[in-house]
């Protein structure tokens, strides 16, 4: 699991959203607290390894870590 993405507000999880198409908005808010789920959703929807969406999240927290910071302060 992405160490970030168990404490990502809203707003970070919107964009992780528009970012992947593919993620369903309602099911991401709704599994915010079990980053786990939404590693699982983000393999389902693009036909990913668990091992690959893990590395596909870990890399998006890692390009978009400035963006995420500004937010979170």
């Amino acid at each position: 699991m992405p160490p970030r993405l168990a404490a990502c507000p809203p707003e970070i999880l919107d964009q992780l959203c528009a970012d992947f198409r593919c993620l369903d908005r309602h099911k991401v808010m709704r599994l915010s607290a079990q980053p786990d789920k939404i590693t699982q959703h983000l393999a389902q929807a693009h036909d990913l390894t668990l091992s690959e969406a893990s590395d596909t999240l870990i890399n998006w927290f890692a390009t978009r870590s400035a963006w995420i910071d500004q937010r979170a302060a």
